[in-house]
């Protein structure tokens, strides 16, 4: 099994999956409990669901998606990691998503997850990513890291030294004319 031993006397990793769809909720659950160090406690359908369970059962991972009804993986998120104590204890966020496009990988880091993962990932790779944002590590799928090193190698420098480059660029909102 391809996952983190865990110590004798230790407690599993709790988790909350949050996930608008039954069927992926479920093989979800059934992929993570194959690790006995893993104990799924809940489950919630959509975002709204996920804040007052999440807030009841105090997970110390939730594994999110984000499109769903009412409260969207992005309000989730910002909710839960930004949300003042009332939780107790800031749980991490694992992003299990069907999105790949960089602007919402770039979103769910800023709010402060600490993994962003595909649903079309390896059982096994899901598991070890949830031992990984317990122990507070980042975790990421190959092809979601590949796309943020890409976008980065994609970016202009940003200029040193304002004399030598216009700031904003000409063009933009705020450029003196």
């Amino acid at each position: 099994m391809n996952h983190v031993e865990a110590r004798p006397g230790q407690q599993p990793i709790t988790v909350v999956l949050v996930d608008d769809h039954t069927m992926m909720r479920e093989g979800t659950r059934r992929l993570l409990e194959e690790d006995p160090d893993i104990k799924v406690i809940g489950e919630a359908q959509d975002g709204a669901e996920a804040l007052s369970l999440c807030r009841q059962l105090r997970p110390q991972v939730i594994v999110l998606d984000i499109a769903m009804k009412h409260i969207n993986g992005f309000g989730v998120a910002q909710a839960m990691l930004h949300d003042d104590g009332k939780i107790g204890g800031t749980p991490a966020i694992l992003v299990l998503t069907a999105y790949d496009q960089v602007a919402y990988i770039q979103a769910m880091l800023r709010l402060g997850v600490k993994g962003y993962w595909l649903k079309s990932a390896r059982g096994s790779e899901i598991r070890q990513a949830v031992h990984e944002v317990a122990r507070g590590k980042r975790s990421f799928a190959p092809e979601i890291r590949r796309l943020l090193l890409d976008e980065e190698s994609n970016t202009p420098p940003i200029p040193t030294h304002r004399s030598r480059a216009r700031c904003p660029p000409p063009g933009c909102p705020g450029h003196a004319q």
